[in-house]
């Protein structure tokens, strides 16, 4: 791995740091881990005592985690319950450690659910089999969990993947996914990856993606619900419509699921986890046919957004810096927090990693960081 361009970085910290209010970091013949230590003796803003009575959340001081459901299947499959809740409690209790106050955990990966739902099947990551129900009830178990540890808990949803082929022939034909199977009016399937994907532009997916989210927020003490960056796994063309229509569709799904959260609980919170590039828009934009400008600047639409910004300091097309300015200008004064994805995965350890933490924590204009993923920040689970 390359090490970042010390003087440019150091160039950059300094010029950030003189431009938000912060005390600007001295010496301009710093090495990396010079600036590294400087910026760790810098404390971040005071963090209220949260309340458990409505929601838990640390609006502007996220220090969060992704745990996927690959980390759930570790968790579950094989497992009864009393093994299943050891294991929550020390993943929970791990994270903890690690620093973490926020975990965003993946209860809807495919189409399904790691819970009891009346709108998706039970997830095969949770029994070994599509369909098949736990004895017990996995997410009430983590949220709970969670919030003794002082954890605040954001239900992570894919809202378009289902499952595969093979998966939905051990699926009861009493979900809709099952009876919409091949129907190109609801879902297409996509050779490369093998899983069929719900149709963005059709109204009857968009109502059961709203109550699956309404089933999430009545039954469950969730802190917030949060989107990751699968919406247009197909291009538009293969649905049969154009880019102007899918870009409307992301816009219905985003509003509606922001008003069904808020219908139900005001304080629960609703966010997106975009891909984290930015040229003179965001890149999903393009990819995803997002529409992130008008979600972060208009009302009804999200309460945080959490680009995931992947790449060192001196990347050639996206270097970290500059990208993470550029959604700092875009959420300045908008009320949508911002909380930055870190690749984790890539950095782990390195002075890299802790560098852009640390800038997260400290810029006035971010809420905080969103690590990807568990097993990278904290070791493999078993």
């Amino acid at each position: 791995m390359r090490k970042p361009k010390f003087l440019c970085l150091l160039v950059a910290v300094v010029l950030l740091f003189c431009c938000t209010g912060c005390t600007p970091l001295a010496n301009s013949a710093a090495t990396l881990s010079e600036v590294s230590s400087q910026l760790q003796q810098q404390e971040a803003p005071a963090q209220e005592d949260q309340s458990q009575d409505d929601v838990l959340l640390y609006e502007d001081d996220v220090r969060g985690v992704w745990i996927s459901y690959i980390e759930l299947q570790s968790m579950m499959q094989d497992h009864t319950q009393q093994d299943f809740a050891y294991y929550a409690r020390v993943v929970l209790n791990t994270a903890k450690t690690q620093g973490i106050n926020t975990v965003f955990v993946q209860v809807r990966s495919h189409g399904d659910a790691i819970y009891p739902s009346a709108y998706y099947p039970w997830g095969k990551y949770v029994t070994g089999t599509a369909g098949q129900a736990a004895d017990y009830d996995p997410l009430a178990i983590l949220i709970e969990q969670a919030h003794e540890l002082g954890l605040s808990f954001h239900a992570w949803v894919n809202p378009y993947r289902l499952m595969s082929q093979s998966d939905f022939s051990t699926v009861n034909d009493s979900y809709l996914t099952k009876q919409w199977l091949g129907d190109t009016r609801y879902m297409r399937y996509k050779e490369s990856d093998g899983y069929y994907y719900l149709d963005p532009n059709n109204e009857e997916v968009l109502e059961l993606i709203c109550n699956g989210v309404a089933e999430l927020v009545q039954n469950y003490d969730v802190d917030g619900i949060h989107f990751d960056d699968y919406f247009y796994n197909l291009t538009p063309e293969e649905y049969g419509y154009d880019a102007a229509t899918a870009h409307a569709a992301t816009d219905r799904l985003v509003q509606q699921v922001y008003q069904t959260v808020k219908s139900i609980n005001p304080a629960v919170q609703f966010g997106v986890s975009p891909g984290g590039n930015y040229y003179d828009a965001p890149a999903s934009d393009t990819t995803q046919y997002t529409n992130i400008v008008t979600w972060c600047t208009q009302p009804g639409y999200l309460d945080y957004i959490a680009p995931q910004i992947y790449w060192e300091f001196d990347h050639e097309q996206a270097p970290f810096l500059d990208v993470f300015n550029k959604w700092i200008n875009l959420t300045a004064d908008t009320g949508v927090k911002l909380y930055v994805g870190l690749a984790t995965y890539k950095f782990a350890t390195t002075e890299t990693l802790m560098i852009q933490q640390n800038l997260c924590v400290n810029h006035q204009g971010c809420g905080g960081f969103i690590h990807f993923r568990y097993e990278n920040l904290c070791g493999s689970i078993r």
